[in-house]
């Protein structure tokens, strides 16, 4: 069976809680959906980890991951 990678562009994070608005400096452990944005792409979001156990949830979630958040200027290597 043969599987073939896909990539998607989702963008770089917010820094800032989808939720409440609050920021999310880098560092931070956080949740990061990505959705539908209704014109055929995809948004990126990032949650605080308080707001997503307290049920906050975009509509039209694809999937999610838990990350750290990076320095903001920080290269993916």
């Amino acid at each position: 069976m043969s599987r073939a990678a896909t990539t998607i562009p989702v963008g770089k994070p917010t820094f800032k809680c989808a939720a409440s608005g609050e920021p999310l400096p880098p560092g931070t452990p956080c949740v990061t959906p990505v959705r539908e944005n209704g014109q055929g792409g995809f948004e990126r979001l990032e949650f605080s980890q308080a707001a997503w156990l307290a049920g906050a949830r975009p509509e039209g979630l694809l999937c999610w991951w838990k990350p750290v958040l990076p320095e903001a200027d920080a290269k993916r290597s």
